[in-house]
């Protein structure tokens, strides 16, 4: 019964890209699908298409799960960025600070070494404190004393003792000073 009709229908459903799941079900139970004038097939649960569009359930969570992982990437990458140029810009503001007291406090030649001392003075700059102390070099065994002094520049910033300074550290000379006593 109409088994001469399977082989072009099958022929003009291959190349119009529809695929028959089974051919003798549909013979038996559907003989009008393979009549000549009906080559459309209308139930559309009887034909499988092989190709079909769009993304898959795991294709569209993995694109998903990498496309997060660029933004938290990128964004720990800028959060680093921001925190260097923020430590950056601190350290530029404490040396203009440190150029600043020693304008107004320069190290000059001094009768004794408690001239140079200075406290701590926070009108310079606005949030930072600038100050100067002068110790005695610690002398180790039995070396004479080179007279040498050591003379600490600070600059302090922040909340009391939750604050943040940085220190510059030199020593100092001058043959008339002798022994200092703080």
């Amino acid at each position: 019964m109409h088994t001469s009709l399977l082989r072009p229908l099958s022929f003009v459903l291959q190349n119009s890209s529809f695929v028959i799941r089974h051919s003798s079900f549909v013979i038996r139970h559907f003989p009008s699908l393979l009549h000549p004038s009906s080559f459309v097939l209308r139930p559309s649960y009887f034909v499988l298409r092989t190709s079909s569009s769009g993304f898959t359930l795991v294709e569209v969570l993995l694109a998903t799960m990498i496309l997060g992982l660029g933004i938290v990437v990128l964004f720990s990458g800028i959060s680093s960025c921001l925190q260097i140029m923020g430590a950056s810009k601190e350290f530029q503001h404490v040396q203009w600070v440190f150029g600043v007291g020693s304008l107004e406090y320069p190290v000059t030649e001094a009768e004794k070494p408690e001239e140079l001392v200075v406290e701590p003075d926070n009108t310079l700059v606005d949030g930072f404190t600038f100050e100067r102390t002068i110790d005695e070099k610690i002398i180790e065994d039995d070396v004479d004393d080179d007279g040498l002094y050591i003379m600490r520049t600070r600059v302090s910033w922040g909340n009391g003792g939750d604050g943040q300074s940085e220190e510059i550290v030199q020593y100092i000379w001058n043959k008339d000073w002798g022994e200092y006593t703080p």
